[in-house]
């Protein structure tokens, strides 16, 4: 029997639940799409932006803040 797909294969919008959820109107589904699609673009934007590093060094000085903590509190 074959496993099912780890992520659903037929597009990264589920179109039938966007139907389902503007009620079919058709006006309604292009400016929620709009809407995704400028956010996306000024997402991937401010990606773009951030350095290479940025998320491992923030990452990495939490961990070694809360690492600090626990020893201090035994």
């Amino acid at each position: 029997m074959p496993s099912p797909p780890l992520a659903p294969d037929d597009g990264p919008i589920d179109m039938d639940h966007l139907q389902r959820m503007t009620l079919g109107d058709a006006r309604l589904e292009r400016e929620v799409l709009t809407m995704f699609s400028a956010q996306a673009a000024s997402l991937i934007g401010s990606l773009a932006a951030l350095p290479a590093d940025a998320g491992g060094a923030g990452a990495y000085a939490e961990g070694v803040g809360t690492r600090d903590r626990r020893i201090r509190r035994c």
